[in-house]
């Protein structure tokens, strides 16, 4: 990707889910016969695709140079989804229809439904018929669909249902089986330049993680039909739902054809307003550190653990799965417990500091956690690609920083000191508690915030953009003065109105 060329087309994709993923826990299948290689669970797994192609006796099903592989002997080891029994006929209908159900303890709201068939073989449902139903076994809403793809989104606004039930009428090849990896209780909506009038999308990272900032996402997308306006009966304002996912995707090219797109991350749906006016409606969505700060962590008992332990017992806790990473030096650092009760964004954070180390999440929706390093620059930010020279903030006052552990298990307050003070300087101190620091960390930890908090150098940036430069990364930033130093990346704000623009915070340690 050219970043900077002179003249550039700017895109900008944004794929919103509106699913209900309490209904896919709560989703009971039951389905016609299935083949041998079947596992109807898979369909409400999560898991969005078939694994590759497996042989079968099908007519037409596996030729010549076709990428096929035989199934495993322990079948649960792939994506098999649910396989009909039996094939479909000459003309690619059923004998007897087969059909996927889905019952419900508890009542939801879906926008539509959307099945993924298999895209390998094209052999994909062409006529099939949805229909939902209350507790009394009345039809709520009902669909015949007419399908041309192995992804089928069916838009049917379903309230409060109890149950689902689709009927497959006929596929797309004869002689073939009915293969399903997924059913979402909802459907995917994705927007582009035509339908975003703006966004704004920040990034953010505290080296010594005095705080764990949260990243989010602003998008005013087109709302001429109305549909997200709070009291439309006919609107998606309803089935709305924290925290719905969206990916966000932005590109750069020198011709409109030519926009090549990078990954802008994993968000979560948190807010959404809209005037009954307005043409827009305004989508606000975070990462998963927004709803860590909505529950509480507590240890039922004082002791000792690896910060490995706490982050496993932290996400567990906030009910949050993600894979995290991290050096397995760092997963071994001792900590000890905290009984106070915190936030567990709250608890993240003191667990991550007391093991000298930051934490985010990336762009792939991975929590990273790690001590900060300047590496080689993968950019270079100069009088080409910024508006303007760079502001620049040289943080010096702090000398000494002093850090305070409450031990509950020994009921001891332990203050470790670390200090820099050179001749006739006056005594500025940084104060910072962490009931999670342990023994054996406490003046290391000290020692790691005083060397942070001394001599960096900050610049703030306003910049044309470039989507491929990520937090941590480092850059080179051309000064007034022709000192052009490496900096850490911390912060990043793109604003999208269909012309792209950025600003930067970057963190500049020692001269190069």
């Amino acid at each position: 990707m050219n970043a900077y060329s002179d003249a550039r087309w700017v895109g900008l994709k944004f794929t919103f889910e509106f699913v209900d993923q309490e209904a896919r826990e709560d989703a009971m299948p039951s389905a016609s016969s299935g083949d041998e290689a079947s596992q109807l669970s898979q369909v409400i797994d999560d898991n969005r695709s078939l694994d590759t192609a497996f042989c079968g006796l099908e007519q037409n099903r596996w030729g010549l140079g076709q990428r096929f592989s035989p199934l495993p002997d322990d079948i649960t080891t792939v994506q098999t989804g649910w396989i009909y029994s039996v094939m479909s006929r000459s003309d690619g209908t059923f004998a007897s229809n087969p059909y996927l159900e889905f019952n419900f303890s508890e009542t939801h709201s879906s926008i539509g439904f959307t099945l993924r068939f298999e895209e390998s073989t094209g052999a994909h449902a062409t006529r099939f018929l949805v229909r939902t139903f209350d507790r009394n076994g009345n039809v709520i809403s009902s669909k015949q669909v007419e399908n041309h793809s192995a992804i089928a989104a069916v838009s049917l606004l379903s309230p409060d249902y109890v149950r689902v039930r689709f009927d497959f009428q006929e596929i797309s090849r004869p002689y073939a089986k009915l293969r399903i990896g997924e059913v979402l209780f909802g459907i995917v909506e994705s927007f582009d330049p035509n339908t975003i009038s703006e966004t704004s999308l920040e990034y953010e990272i505290d080296p010594i993680a005095e705080s764990l900032p949260s990243r989010e996402c602003v998008v005013r997308i087109d709302n001429s039909d109305q549909r997200f306006n709070l009291i439309n009966p006919q609107g998606v304002y309803a089935y709305l739902q924290q925290p719905q996912s969206f990916h966000v995707q932005m590109g750069i090219g020198e011709t409109k054809a030519g926009i090549d797109y990078v990954s802008m991350g994993e968000f979560y749906f948190a807010t959404a307003s809209a005037e009954d006016s307005s043409l827009t409606a305004e989508i606000t969505a975070y990462d998963w550190f927004y709803w860590l700060e909505k529950g509480t962590y507590k240890n039922t008992s004082s002791g000792e653990w690896t910060l490995g332990e706490a982050v496993a017992a932290i996400l567990e806790n906030a009910e949050i799965e993600c894979e995290v990473v991290m050096s397995e030096e760092a997963a071994e650092t001792p900590l000890l417990k905290i009984t106070d009760d915190v936030t567990n964004r709250e608890a993240l954070r003191l667990a991550v500091q007391a093991a000298c180390c930051t934490a985010f999440f990336d762009r792939a929706g991975r929590l990273v956690i790690l001590d900060l390093t300047q590496t080689s620059p993968v950019d270079e930010l100069n009088s080409d690609n910024m508006t303007g020279p760079p502001k620049v903030t040289i943080e010096s006052a702090v000398n000494t920083v002093q850090l305070s552990v409450h031990n509950a298990a020994q009921g001891t307050e332990t203050v470790y000191t670390a200090s820099y003070i050179v001749r006739n300087e006056m005594r500025q101190v940084k104060t910072v508690q962490n009931n999670m620091v342990h023994p054996d960390m406490g003046q290391t930890v000290a020692d790691w915030i005083l060397a942070w908090c001394q001599g960096r150098i900050t610049y703030e940036t306003d910049e044309r953009g470039n989507p491929e430069t990520e937090l941590t990364e480092t850059v080179k930033v051309c000064d007034y003065f022709g000192v052009n130093r490496n900096a850490i990346v911390t912060k990043q704000v793109y604003k999208y109105d269909g012309g792209l623009s950025a600003e930067s915070e970057a963190i500049a340690r020692g001269t190069t």
